[in-house]
């Protein structure tokens, strides 16, 4: 069982100027769109938005409710990001930092994330199957905010 938080972190570079990373990834459309298996969203404030996701994980098929919330913007150098999921039999919640810098012509994205509040299914499975599953969703994200700033899957 899997009961504690578990932590990511990472960095990515972009081609894309500091001002232009940091416009998108706060724009909570874009972030919508790079969250996998988002099924729909609805923005609830300049800051906030609820989604719909049907994630495709071997050990959960439903249905789950997201909340992201967008606080300390700090344009365009870093923002956080606090996401909540409730679906039948499974909660988590999700913090992440954000930090961009200039890097060479582009710019280069420091963020860590933590992810906690385990209820539910969720919280009897191991963490190595959770730990897996979060990183292809990260890979995946980071992928698709490429792709909205028309780089593809470039990066140094």
């Amino acid at each position: 069982m899997f009961s504690t938080s578990m932590s990511f972190d990472g960095e990515e570079t972009f081609l894309a100027e500091p001002a232009r990373l940091f416009q998108q990834i706060t724009d909570l459309d874009v972030i919508a769109r790079a969250m996998p298996d988002i099924d729909s969203h609805e923005t609830t404030s300049p800051t906030s938005m609820k989604a719909v996701a049907r994630p495709s994980f071997g050990f959960f098929r439903g249905q789950l409710n997201v909340e992201v919330t967008l606080s300390d913007l700090d344009p365009p150098r870093s923002a956080k990001m606090t996401t909540h999921a409730v679906g039948m039999g499974i909660e988590f919640d999700v913090t992440s930092s954000l930090v961009v810098s200039a890097y060479g012509t582009g710019s280069k994205l420091v963020w860590q994330a933590q992810v906690g509040g385990l209820k539910g299914l969720i919280a009897t499975l191991s963490g190595g199957l959770i730990r897996g599953a979060t990183e292809q969703m990260i890979t995946k994200t980071w992928s698709r905010i490429r792709d909205e700033l028309g780089e593809g899957d470039e990066s140094d």
